[in-house]
């Protein structure tokens, strides 16, 4: 039942304000959710954001004294009541708002100690069970009605807090009674631009973009690099070896005389190809036209 409070009365306090992440939540002294009536509370608001409440279905001014400080302004209760539990936050001459804290006055003996603004994630929370005429208290605790330690202790360190630790904590002191439930929640650390380098959206185009680019631009070098090698290679093995073509037409009644091997030492290559179509004459043989090569000296 006092779940459901809770969630209703967050639900209406977020529909009476705008909520700004960079405006501070109200700092409290003593630093804790619960308090014993009749104590001396003070709820500190930075720059010059006020102090709003909100409890029985209406947001409210504080009856408190403010008190202007370095850093910004004070609401102190010299005595706090229990009408004086709600919702607490710092609200902005424009409208925007902080988070809110939910501060519980109690009548009872017995009081949860545990921090007054969210826990960072990854940080020790100890959480104290207060009696009201004695400072050292063994207790049981409670987190959403189940019990955390079989025997009673005096205080409870949860470590590496984290999501799984949220939720509604309450202790119980034998023979002296039992505390209000208080919702101990968690924040998250920032995430920094260095520690998220995932490409997103169009980033994430841009650098498949590149990546092509560079291995079109690798592919057409190495392309061009083999063009310019065989090139050269070929350049190479021609200047080794002279080559002439010639065209020779010989008709029927006539013959194309061929020098002999052995009058040439220096090697040069010749094409001879006749054109008629008819007969050609080499040799003293008769065949269609074709490219003959034969030897002779380099001059």
């Amino acid at each position: 039942m006092m779940m459901v409070e809770f969630i209703l009365l967050g639900t209406q306090v977020q529909q009476s304000c705008t909520w700004d992440q960079d405006v501070a939540v109200p700092r409290v002294t003593p630093n804790r959710l619960q308090h014993f009536e009749y104590e001396s509370v003070s709820l500190h608001c930075d720059g010059s954001t006020q102090l709003k409440g909100f409890r029985n279905n209406e947001t409210f001014n504080p009856a408190c004294v403010t008190k202007k400080t370095s850093s910004g302004s004070s609401c102190v209760f010299d005595r706090v009541y229990q009408v004086d539990s709600g919702e607490y936050w710092c609200q902005a001459k424009g409208g925007e708002s902080s988070n809110t804290i939910n501060i519980t006055v109690t009548g009872g003996s017995v009081i949860l100690d545990s921090p007054a603004l969210v826990v960072l994630e990854g940080s020790s929370v100890t959480l104290l069970c207060r009696n009201k005429t004695a400072s050292i208290n063994f207790a049981f605790f409670y987190k959403d009605d189940v019990i955390l330690e079989k025997r009673a202790v005096k205080k409870i360190n949860i470590y590496n807090f984290s999501k799984l630790n949220e939720g509604l904590y309450k202790c119980s002191i034998p023979d002296v009674g039992q505390s209000p439930e208080s919702w101990l929640a968690m924040k998250e650390l920032p995430v920094s631009p260095q520690e998220d380098t995932r490409p997103h959206g169009s980033d994430y185009r841009y650098v498949i973009g590149l990546l092509w680019t560079a291995i079109f631009l690798l592919i057409m070098t190495v392309v061009i690099l083999q063009v310019r090698f065989l090139h050269t290679g070929k350049g190479r093995d021609d200047s080794n070896e002279l080559v002439y073509s010639s065209l020779t037409i010989c008709g029927a009644q006539q013959s194309c005389h061929l020098a002999a091997e052995d009058d040439f030492k220096t090697i040069v290559v010749y094409s001879a190809m006749s054109t008629d179509q008819n007969l050609t004459h080499v040799k003293g043989s008769f065949r269609p036209p074709v490219f003959q090569s034969f030897k002779t000296k380099r001059n």
